[in-house]
């Protein structure tokens, strides 16, 4: 079974008793579920990547790799002995600037 998660990885688990097998790192939000199909008898796995649908214009949760990668949307499939995942860039905040200094009205 393959479960997708908003910290960025796409985990493996067996069928029988739900045991983690293991987990890839993509660098994006996954919420979507996975799906699996073969292409002459090689298995994938392919899950829509990205934050977003409708909470597009709330802040993004710092519970998510959104956060922490530019937030790109995307289509990533795996295969069993495929390489590392392509992650975003790193997301880069601005600092925030300090307010203008304020004068006080002389009296």
């Amino acid at each position: 079974m393959f479960q997708g998660l908003a910290d960025g990885d796409l985990c493996v688990y067996t069928a029988d008793r739900g045991h983690r097998l293991t987990c890839v790192p993509t660098g994006s939000h996954l919420g979507a579920a996975p799906i699996t199909y073969s292409v002459d008898g090689v298995q994938y796995v392919a899950v829509q990547a990205g934050y977003g649908g409708v909470a597009i214009y709330a802040p993004i949760p710092p519970s998510t790799v959104a956060s922490k990668y530019i937030n790109q949307n995307r289509i990533i499939a795996f295969r069993l002995d495929g390489g590392e995942v392509p992650k975003p860039e790193v997301r880069v905040e601005p600092p925030v600037q300090l307010p203008p200094r304020t004068r006080r009205p002389r009296r």
